[in-house]
């Protein structure tokens, strides 16, 4: 749609955010290779990419972190 500027994303799993559980989470869905986006939330990106130490795997994913009333919240959805 024109001047639609927001990406839209199928939402696969939601969970409140621990990088604990994400990771879990994404290691169950055979996620290899993910691009984390965030909302309202202090985090960084990239060091959240990188602590989530991913084995190999075939799937992608993106991850959006948000917060959900006070309670940070984990949106993996399938990439474009």
């Amino acid at each position: 749609e024109p001047g639609d500027l927001g990406a839209r994303y199928a939402v696969r799993r939601s969970l409140p955010y621990t990088l604990e559980d994400l990771r879990t989470t994404l290691i169950a869905d055979g996620v290899g290779h993910v691009v984390v986006k965030k909302r309202a939330i202090a985090v960084e990106p990239d060091e959240v990419r990188r602590a989530l130490r991913l084995p190999a795997a075939p799937g992608r994913a993106v991850v959006v972190l948000t917060r959900v009333g006070d309670d940070p919240w984990a949106y993996v959805c399938d990439p474009g």
